[in-house]
């Protein structure tokens, strides 16, 4: 097999243009946040700061133990809709995902509070299973994950700063089975390590109070190396891939109205223009855009949360929205060059709601979202050609233990 095909078949592993495709908004976890809509890195107040804010974890006063489980359904619609190829082709696929898992544990020293904690978290999801056009059985499992250590610590009644390193780790399996026969595969492993700071500013601490947090969160870029075994066409060899994972920096605030209605807001910066994805087979190397439009995926995240309270406990009811930006692009045709080139990036929306239960020794928290993006719009003088709808459902379930 030719090192060019080798490479071309990785790049279409890793990042398929059509089918499901890859989530690459990178963001923490657990079911409280989701049913936030993502918006906490200005709020951080539970066990899965180390990975919103590791500032966060300096507002624990107790050990808490998390866990998070993740449901997952999604479905694609293709449709060409060129007058000698008109036809659509719908694929759907689910999944469960063990996302998160972390221990923090405080220590007082004075006025200063110190929280150790550390988290698994299953970053890049890589699951895909659908028939393709041809009625080849395509298959991907396994995920991108990280172990995270980290540290928060509290100085006084309003200011905290904290810090966590993400070792990346994991594999997936990718199986594609011929409807004629033969079978294709590809085993990458990964490799990676970046770091996270943030610092977290809580008014309600000061002299006057003010019902009002404001956070701050940068995790560092790096390479996400993976190495990886494959047979395609019968052709067995070995493949270097390089991911350039971009800096991102996020800003959030949480503000509390009355005793019992929270609302949060975020922003975050995800540079991913001109990161590269190298991938290099038997000595040939090529480059090309982790973002096919070479632009930064920028995201807004904001939610609410609303307190019902009762004798033997608290009752949640939460809602957010959330902006999706992807790495896809839509295409134009250039008439001239007989081709189509990207136009702008592809963005969806994502809505979510979530509540749950909330006792002194435990907290147990359901979310729910959908997402959804017309997934590469290409289109000829106004006309389109070809349009891959998306849509996503993620139901979350998250269990935190107080001790």
């Amino acid at each position: 097999m030719k090192p060019w095909f080798g490479i071309l078949l990785v790049l279409g592993i890793l990042f398929p243009a059509a089918g499901m495709a890859q989530d690459w908004n990178i963001t923490g976890a657990g079911a409280r946040a989701e049913g936030f809509g993502g918006a906490f890195i200005g709020l951080a107040d539970d066990a899965t700061a180390i990975v919103w804010n590791p500032a966060g974890l300096g507002q624990l006063e107790r050990t808490e133990a998390s866990a998070v489980g993740r449901y997952v359904s999604e479905t694609t619609e293709f449709q060409s809709l060129l007058p000698s190829d008109m036809y659509t082709s719908t694929s759907s696929q689910s999944h469960f995902n063990f996302n998160f898992a972390s221990l923090a544990v405080p220590f007082s020293a004075g006025s200063t509070n110190i929280v150790l904690a550390a988290a698994y978290q299953s970053q890049l999801d890589f699951y895909s299973k659908f028939t393709d056009i041809n009625k080849n059985q395509v298959e991907r499992t396994g995920a991108a994950t990280t172990i995270t250590p980290g540290i928060g610590v509290r100085f006084g009644s309003v200011f905290m700063l904290g810090a966590a390193t993400n070792i990346w780790m994991g594999s997936f399996d990718y199986t594609l089975s011929y409807a004629a026969g033969g079978t294709d595969t590809f085993s990458p492993t990964f490799s990676g390590l970046n770091f996270a700071a943030g610092a977290l500013a809580d008014l309600h601490g000061l002299s006057n109070p003010i019902p009002l947090k404001i956070g701050v969160a940068v995790k560092t870029p790096f390479t996400l190396e993976a190495d990886a075994d494959y047979n395609f066409g019968g052709g067995a060899g070995s493949a270097d891939v390089e991911i350039e994972m971009p800096l991102m920096v996020g800003a959030g605030a949480s503000a509390q109205i009355g005793q019992n209605f929270t609302v949060a807001f975020d922003y975050e910066i995800r540079l991913f223009k001109d990161r590269k994805i190298t991938t290099t087979v038997s000595g040939m190397s090529v480059s090309e855009p982790v973002s096919d439009s070479d632009e930064d995926l920028n995201q807004i995240r904001v939610g609410a949360e609303y307190l019902i309270v009762m004798k033997g406990g608290v009752i949640p009811i939460r809602a957010g929205f959330r902006t999706v930006p992807t790495v896809l692009a839509n295409y134009e045709w250039n008439r001239d060059s007989s081709n189509y080139y990207p136009s702008g990036r592809v963005s969806g929306k994502g809505y979510s709601a979530g509540t749950g239960f909330i006792s002194g020794s435990f907290a147990l928290d359901f979310a729910y979202t959908r997402e959804i993006y017309d997934e590469q719009t290409w289109t000829d003088a106004g006309l389109t050609d070809f349009t891959n709808n998306y849509t996503a459902d993620r139901f979350s379930l998250s269990l935190i233990v107080y001790f």
